[in-house]
C-alpha cells in the first residue's frame, strides 16, 4: 500500500477507474468525466512531477473541461447506440410471412393465427376461415395484422 500512496500516477489512475465503475452503478453520466479528470491527472502526473496541489488542480480542472466540452456528445453517443440497440422493429421478421387461420377472423371480431408454433391473436378486413392460409401484412402490438394470400 505504501508503494501506491508513493505513486501519485498509479493512485490518480486506482481513482478514475473507480470513477468509471461508479458511473455504471449511478445512472446521470456526470461520474464519468471525474474519471477522465483523474486519468488526465494521472497521466500528466507520470510525466510532470507535481505537488499535491497542482494536482487537485489539475484534476478539477480537466474533469470540468471534459464535463463542459463531452457531455453533449458523450450523451448523444450513448442515446445514439440505445437508439440503434432498440430501432430493430419485430415487424420487419413477421411482415410477408404466412400464416395459418385457427380461429375465424371477421372485419369486426379479430381471431387467431398460428405463425411459428405460436397463436396469435389477428385482425383482416377479410373473413377469414380456420385452415385458410394468410399473408401478414403489419402489426399492432401484439396483433398481427392478416390478409388472405
Amino acid at each position: 500500500m505504501e508503494t501506491i500512496m508513493n505513486n501519485p500516477a498509479l493512485l490518480w489512475f486506482l481513482i478514475g477507474l473507480g470513477l468509471l465503475f461508479a458511473e455504471l452503478i449511478v445512472p446521470g453520466l456526470v461520474i464519468i468525466f471525474f474519471g477522465i479528470g483523474a486519468w488526465v491527472t494521472a497521466l500528466l502526473s507520470l510525466v510532470i512531477p507535481m505537488s499535491l496541489n497542482v494536482q487537485l488542480l489539475v484534476f478539477l480542472v480537466a474533469s470540468l473541461l471534459s464535463l463542459v466540452l463531452l457531455r453533449h456528445y458523450v450523451a448523444e453517443w450513448f442515446k445514439g447506440r440505445l437508439m440503434k440497440s432498440h430501432e430493430h422493429n419485430d415487424e420487419d421478421d413477421v411482415v410477408g410471412r404466412e400464416a395459418e387461420v385457427t380461429k375465424l377472423i371477421t372485419a369486426e371480431d379479430p381471431g387467431e393465427v398460428r405463425f411459428k408454433g405460436a397463436e396469435w391473436q389477428a385482425e383482416s378486413t377479410q373473413v377469414l376461415e380456420p385452415g385458410e392460409r394468410v399473408l401478414i401484412t403489419g402489426r399492432k402490438s401484439i396483433r398481427l395484422l392478416v390478409e388472405r394470400k
